[in-house]
């Protein structure tokens, strides 16, 4: 039997606290491995972590439709990168691919996939992974690449997006951990 509405938002309330607990004290309670997936791992030696804030994060299907989008769906999303002072420190470009979680509610049920490319004075941050980006707002990605200074780059990073177009308020964070 499918599980109501409640029982589903329930369920991704919580892991979006134990993710949140995770990302704000360092650790959390897991309690399951499908769980664990979803907290990104603790930072290594020599590695090195910084925050972009985000402004005018939108969202806007490929197909030029205004509605919920449905599997295989495309999305193109951008917006401003921010440094700590509020400037404009940079670009954010990403093709999503909805998924609408195929094979039902799951820890590891994507919503969208995503390929991303941060475009920085000093070269581009690509990453990659699977996001929540219409049902929830906070998701952890691959840094699979990059060009300039970050030419080889490697680690994760962890994203909250809330863009204009999928009812949000055009912010966004990312929270980067480049591997040394």
């Amino acid at each position: 039997m499918a599980e109501s509405y409640g029982e589903v938002r329930r369920t991704l309330l919580r892991r979006g606290l134990l993710l949140f607990g995770a990302l704000v004290g360092g650790r959390a309670a897991i309690t399951s491995v499908a769980d664990a997936a979803h907290v990104s791992p603790p930072a290594q030696p020599g590695s090195t972590t910084f925050t972009f804030g985000g402004r005018n994060l939108t969202a806007r299907m490929a197909q030029g439709q205004a509605m919920r989008p449905r599997v295989g769906d495309r999305l193109g999303v951008w917006g401003e990168l921010l440094g700590p002072d509020g400037t404009q420190r940079g670009e954010f470009y990403a093709a999503s691919v909805c998924m609408r979680t195929p094979f039902g509610d799951s820890p590891f049920g994507a919503t969208t996939l995503d390929m991303q490319t941060f475009n920085l004075p000093e070269g581009s941050i690509v990453g990659m992974g699977t996001g929540q980006l219409v049902d929830e707002t906070t998701a952890v990605y691959a840094i699979v690449g990059g060009t300039g200074r970050y030419l080889g780059a490697r680690g994760s990073y962890v994203a909250r997006q809330q863009p204009y177009g999928l009812g949000g308020d055009g912010s966004a964070e990312f929270t980067f951990t480049l591997l040394a």
